[in-house]
């Protein structure tokens, strides 16, 4: 591959039944928009310790971008999406054929409101969990 090949990571939150298929899919829709994938970061658990591996080596790499399986299931971590996004890195997400990049970054008012809203949102289902 070409030097000027754009780079990214990929990640996702994998269930057990899903660690064949996740993992290849997103590689494959990474190479589909251009990307050549430089490192994977998969969690198999409700940790965020791959999250955070991803975060630190994309603060090593310029001008590389990261692609998940689907927003939806790291709604929770919009704010450090945005945080990604603020250090010139592109996100993309596969299921949603969905990209963020720093210049489509909310206000800091909305952003205020998106963390109110989840936070919000994960007591409403703690209550309903312990019933």
């Amino acid at each position: 591959m070409s030097n000027t090949t754009k780079k990214c990571v990929i990640y996702a939150k994998v269930k057990p039944e899903e660690q064949g298929i996740i993992p290849v899919r997103l590689k494959e829709y990474a190479e589909k928009i251009g990307f050549e994938v430089i490192a994977g970061f998969f969690e198999q658990d409700k940790s965020n310790v791959e999250f955070e591996k991803m975060l630190k080596f994309i603060d090593t790499v310029p001008n590389v971008s990261a692609v998940f399986e689907k927003i939806s299931r790291q709604y929770k971590d919009l704010p450090k999406y945005y945080s990604i996004c603020e250090k010139d890195h592109t996100l993309y997400f596969r299921k949603q054929n969905f990209y963020m990049t720093k210049e489509m970054l909310p206000t800091p008012f909305k952003q205020a409101v998106d963390n109110a809203f989840i936070t919000a949102m994960q007591e409403a289902a703690k209550e309903l969990k312990n019933g």
